[in-house]
């Protein structure tokens, strides 16, 4: 769509592997496509806040867990923005104190519903803030026999209530993956569409919807 450069943030930051993880991807595919991607991770610094109720799992997460070593952590991170502090403050401002490139990715490891839910209401503010789709990674929606995820706490719920109070934005199970049973994680990734974004329906088909068309022509 001709972006020069887009936002990548992690929600949910802890010790960094992941966040690491993301940084050298983003290298790598600025080298390929030359769009720059600048990285940011969003997190308390001193681990999970207070539980708000038994919609945050309290028999499977507590106060403090995966607090970050944030001096450690801000030596090794080379390409990425630590944004400290609690979600439901930060994203509120994210936009508004820096120029920022529209955001592009979301990895979502907030764990509880509350934060998730929070961290969520950087959609509201504006559309021009996001690319007019977005892929968002989920990352406690499977789990184990023990943590028991479900659509009626954690992040499931937070992606529900939201879909229901948002209608110009909307957050659904990817589609594309899900014939692929060896991609366990294909439940995991998710799209968002900004329904009310001014570019949303400039079209994009190019290429390979011309080869299907000229195919079924063919036929």
């Amino acid at each position: 769509m001709g972006y020069k450069e887009i936002s990548v943030a992690e929600f949910g930051v802890a010790g960094g592997v992941t966040l690491l993880i993301v940084c050298e991807y983003a290298k790598r595919i600025e080298r390929e496509t030359g769009v720059g991607i600048r990285v940011f991770g969003f997190d308390t610094g001193q681990g999970l806040p207070e539980l708000e109720g038994e919609r945050d799992l309290p028999y499977w997460f507590r106060p403090t867990q995966y607090a970050m070593d944030v001096p450690k952590l801000e030596n090794k991170l080379k390409n990425a923005e630590l944004i400290l502090g609690n979600v439901r403050d930060t994203v509120a401002i994210f936009f508004s104190n820096s120029k920022r490139p529209p955001l592009g990715v979301i990895f979502n490891d907030l764990d509880f519903f509350s934060s998730t839910r929070d961290a969520l209401k950087i959609f509201d503010t504006e559309p021009t803030n996001f690319l007019p789709r977005l892929f968002m990674y989920l990352d406690d929606v499977i789990g184990n026999p023990e943590a028991m995820y479900g659509p009626f706490n954690g992040q499931l719920l937070a992606n529900d209530e939201f879909n229901k109070e948002h209608p110009y934005v909307k957050i659904h199970l990817n589609q594309n993956l899900l014939p692929f049973s060896y991609l366990w994680w294909r439940y995991q990734i998710y799209y968002v569409h900004v329904f009310n974004h001014p570019r949303y329906s400039e079209y994009i088909g190019g290429g390979e919807q011309d080869t299907i068309e000229t195919m079924l022509q063919l036929k």
